[in-house]
């Protein structure tokens, strides 16, 4: 899927949310991105606190007290905006799949 990065505003993503439908996803994402900045640069911050470790989308939501579904558009902005990496490393899941560890750069 391809996300619309046309926002009509000062900064468009990875700055802010993106979307993919101009009726519904865009008048979403104008809507959170307050909330989105805000938790981003939690994430980006705290994984710039914890720089010597490596962390999954889903070890990061449990810090934050949230759902993995909520971290991953916050860290694929973060990867967008090269303030994140993937480091390599690989960890299971609760469904026993790898997933991604993620660090700041």
């Amino acid at each position: 899927m391809t996300y619309n990065t046309n926002l009509n505003r000062a900064s468009e993503y990875p700055v802010n949310p993106g979307w993919r439908n101009p009726e519904t996803s865009r008048a979403t994402a104008i809507a959170i991105t307050p909330q989105a900045k805000g938790l981003q640069r939690r994430i980006l911050n705290w994984l710039q606190e914890h720089k010597d470790g490596a962390y999954s989308s889903e070890e990061i939501a449990t810090v934050f007290g949230l759902q993995p579904h909520e971290i991953y558009p916050r860290i694929s902005t973060l990867l967008a905006q090269k303030a994140v990496e993937d480091s390599k490393l690989r960890t299971k899941n609760e469904g026993g799949h790898n997933v991604i560890m993620w660090k700041a750069v």
